[in-house]
């Protein structure tokens, strides 16, 4: 049972990776949600054919224990030949045959998870007198194999993971052969088959992660030279760097530049760094010439600082430090979080770079941007959140909230200026999102933003400049004049009126619906005017709108609710999706999309799987003597536990990352520590005599967990993230396990209860659990992205108390015997 739980969660993160890698996160997360139904089915299915699994127990163990290890390396083997591609997901006539390639994903990646359920619960059929135990070994199983697989990361390639996985599960299959008292000929002979099937895995396992990502457009120009003799692996991801013709440096520079200095030089190749196939930035290379340097929009906030002391979040490939320096920055602090990039940049690539992580000026961190910020107490003259440390953070960001600008605040001197940019090549939402955030930001501090801000822009980039004291009328005509004369465009400075804000916008749908409750013209006659941006950037600054009739939610990015690249909410689907059908959705809300087609499929799937089982049940009430009652209870019971639990451990999760520094390490420690530690309450509930009391009082114990989740976690990790990294490790574990062994109780509790007549509903509570557990990984998110993890922990602590209320007790009378 350990190493059947150690190798499903194993898969579980692999598929992660894999999907990762191979398309877009999100739509990894999504096909494992449909796959985990797998562990709902088999529950539908033993309740069903109760009788038939009761019989000759060793053998069907062993059988399903051997179809589980042979699908293994079978569904990641027929998926590599799955032609899915999520950039055609933005175009209306390709949307229906890429859904079609993700369910073959389901499909293929079903077979496992539905034999590792079934294989679980036949043990908990067969050993329902130790159904604590077994409870423990499972979540213990499952903890261990989280952190497993984290190791192999460092050493396998995603592609790889499955025959590791595959090991894990030869494990549980030799244990069960030993057990199953079978002849060695006989689990000899299925042992290998197995080998064989993974042979086959070796010799036609041709994973193509490149196809549909820029990495493959990099490797096809004509010259072009990996920098790196082999990828990096790591559990951030695959590192590798491309160096051709077409590997420019995406600056944005003046279009007055070649005028201005005709004898001047613009870098030719800055080598492309790509993280699992998708370019993240360009390696920077010292250069003769570096008069292009003050030539680019980002030179500005360097016109307002002499030799100052600049912050830079995120190093990118490192021409934030390289301009910073140029510029005449004094000293440099560099934060990075991914510790291979850095390596890269101060070792493999210091000659390109010139040695530039190793000038005396420069000095390097490898921490988060969050977790430094709450630690640090120097002052700043400039704080630059990179480009870099944006786009590596496509879902949460906890560098665009407003407790983020906060942080940021306190870091810099009282003239300091903070700087973030964001691309608008093709759509300015995101751009409004950060603005709306900033001002809120100012608002609740009871500020005027309108002096502390300033808006350039160049032809495919905007960046916003936010002084912690007011822009002085020297500084904004300093800038004005230098913006006018390199032909960038002014958006907005304190004291504008619109009249000097003239500039050129690509065609942009609307941001605003005609009038309330109708939907938004997208004709070509409600395109933005030249001073549409600034009448919106105005109105946001001085508090006339918030954008409440958008489109898409603009409200402020929060660390509660930190997903600032998703706009899509439920409630503005209609007008979105018709926009959406003219190609003006941002390639960033097809994730939500996805998202909210996914939820419908996954409430259908548990419906089924809840519906049918109790139908037959109830059709057989006569000889179970089981009323309505039992079934009601036993459905809200188990429901609540399959909601709840997943909705606490998403939410630790994302708390943690804030307090740990990154999601990788609060995502494997939270998924270890709340399955190891509610694995410890399911071994205690064997002892305890009183299950209902039990249930209420684990309930009272879960409800005091939350409200410390919801109201004093925060503050202490703003108060204790100056610890070192291995305290805050430890003490994200004592976070954890107040509430995780509570957790742990309600489960073994519950299934103890069905005993007699109800013990063939074993099953049937184990597929409930797991229908609405796959529910809760895609409704957490949707809520959490709309309303914020707070209405999350509280649903689950709803959930939680309504369970205590139906715990489906065991009666006195209730003494029939176990069905034949």
């Amino acid at each position: 049972m350990f190493f059947v739980s150690t190798s499903t969660i194993a898969l579980e993160v692999s598929l992660l990776r894999y999907f990762a890698v191979t398309s877009w996160q999100a739509f990894g997360a999504m096909v494992i949600s449909i796959a985990l139904i797998g562990f709902a089915v088999s529950g539908t299915v033993l309740t069903l054919a109760h009788n038939f699994f009761r019989k000759n127990s060793g053998t069907k163990l062993l059988t399903v224990v051997f179809l589980y290890l042979i699908t293994i390396p079978l569904s990641f083997l027929l998926a590599n030949g799955v032609p899915f591609n999520p950039n055609k997901m933005l175009n209306a006539h390709e949307i229906v045959p890429e859904v079609l390639h993700l369910t073959e994903y389901m499909l293929l990646f079903f077979g496992p998870f539905f034999f590792a359920g079934l294989y679980t619960g036949l043990v908990f059929i067969h050993h329902h007198d130790k159904i604590g135990k077994i409870y423990f070994f499972d979540l213990v199983g499952a903890g261990t194999g989280s952190l497993l697989v984290l190791v192999a990361m460092f050493f396998i390639s995603p592609f790889a993971l499955a025959e590791f996985v595959f090991l894990l599960a030869f494990l549980a299959f030799g244990l069960t052969a030993v057990q199953s008292g079978h002849g060695v000929r006989v689990w000899g002979s299925l042992a290998g088959a197995a080998v064989l099937v993974l042979g086959v895995f070796f010799w036609q396992n041709h994973a193509d992660y490149k196809a549909y990502k820029p990495i493959r457009q990099a490797e096809l120009v004509a010259g072009n030279k990996p920098l790196l003799d082999h990828p990096v692996l790591s559990p951030i991801g695959i590192m590798e760097v491309m160096s051709n013709a077409t590997e420019k440096a995406t600056l944005p520079l003046s279009d007055e530049f070649s005028l201005l200095v005709p004898d001047g030089k613009i870098p030719d190749i800055y080598p492309g760094f790509y993280l699992d196939g998708n370019r993240l930035d360009g390696l920077v290379t010292a250069e003769p010439d570096t008069r292009f340097i003050q030539y680019n929009l980002y030179a500005a906030p360097f016109l307002l600082k002499t030799n100052p002391h600049v912050l830079i979040i995120g190093s990118g490939g490192g021409f934030s430090t390289y301009q910073a320096l140029t510029l005449g920055a004094r000293r440099v602090k560099v934060i990075e979080s991914n510790p291979f990039l850095i390596d890269l940049l101060k070792n493999r690539f210091a000659k390109l770079n010139g040695g530039l992580f190793h000038r005396p000026e420069v000095q390097v961190e490898i921490n988060d941007g969050r977790s430094f910020a709450l630690r640090e107490t120097h002052k700043y003259d400039l704080l630059q959140i990179s480009d870099a440390a944006i786009a590596a953070r496509p879902d949460e960001n906890y560098l665009l909230t407003t407790q983020a600008f906060a942080d940021d605040s306190r870091l810099l001197k009282p003239n300091g200026i903070l700087t973030v940019s964001m691309d608008v090549t093709d759509n300015f939402f995101y751009a409004l999102r950060l603005l709306r955030t900033l001002t809120a930001y100012f608002h609740e501090r009871k500020v005027d933003p309108s002096d502390h801000i300033v808006i350039l822009r160049s032809l495919f980039k905007m960046l916003f400049m936010v002084k912690k004291s007011a822009f002085t009328a020297a500084e904004i005509t300093q800038l004005r004049h230098w913006a006018g004369n390199l032909g960038f465009d002014a958006v907005y400075f304190p004291g504008a009126t619109g009249q000097e804000t003239i500039f050129s916008l690509a065609p942009f749908i609307p941001v605003l619906a005609q009038e309330k409750g109708t939907d938004a013209s997208i004709g070509q006659d409600s395109l933005l005017k030249d001073d549409e941006f600034f009448r919106l950037a105005s109105a946001l600054i001085s508090g006339k709108t918030r954008l409440q009739r958008g489109i898409f939610d603009y409200r402020p990015s929060t660390d509660d609710r930190p997903y600032f690249f998703s706009l899509l909410s439920p409630d503005r689907l209609v007008p979105a999706l018709k926009t959406y059908e003219l190609g003006g959705l941002p390639q960033q809300e097809v994730n939500s999309l996805v998202l909210y087609a996914e939820f419908a499929n996954v409430v259908v799937f548990a419906f089924l799987i809840v519906l049918i089982p109790m139908i037959a049940r109830l059709w057989q009430r006569r000889t179970t003597h089981l009323g309505l009652g039992f079934f009601s209870k036993s459905l809200v019971y188990f429901a609540s536990l399959g909601l709840g639990f997943l909705f606490i451990e998403i939410v630790l999760i994302q708390k943690l990352a804030l307090f740990l520094g990154d999601i990788i390490y609060s995502f494997t420690l939270v998924l270890a520590s709340i399955l190891v530690f509610a694995g410890v309450g399911s071994f205690l509930s064997e002892r305890i005599r009183r299950p209902a009391f039990s249930v209420r009082v684990a309930a009272g114990v879960v409800l005091l967990g939350i409200l410390f989740t919801v109201f004093v976690l925060p503050e202490w990790i703003r108060a204790l993230g100056t610890l070192a990294f291995p305290l805050r490790l430890l003490l994200s574990f004592f976070f954890v396990m107040p509430l995780a062994v509570p957790l742990g109780f309600f489960f073994p509790l519950g299934l103890g209860q069905l005993t007699g007549n109800r013990r063939s509903f074993v099953p049937w509570a184990w597929s409930i659990n797991g229908a609405f557990s796959v529910v809760a990984t895609v409704s957490a998110r949707i809520l959490s992205q709309t309303y914020g993890f707070s209405l999350v922990l509280a649903l689950a602590a709803a959930l939680y108390l309504l369970a205590a209320l139906t715990f489906p007790r065991q009666k006195p009378t209730e003494v029939a015997p176990v069905e034949a």
